[in-house]
């Protein structure tokens, strides 16, 4: 179960390599860092 809500910015990769941590480990949970980008800032590309 992931959670996006409409103001986040996620990788086009994500999933996928949740998904292989998952397998790749026989895990239960598996968590990330994430990017704070305030409304001022200017987003940049991740890929």
């Amino acid at each position: 179960m992931v959670f996006i809500d409409a103001d986040d910015i996620i990788s086009p990769n994500l999933l996928y390599f949740l998904s292989k941590a998952i397998e790749e480990h026989d895990a239960d949970l598996v968590y990330y860092d994430f990017k704070y980008y305030a409304e001022s800032q200017q987003k940049k590309a991740m890929f």
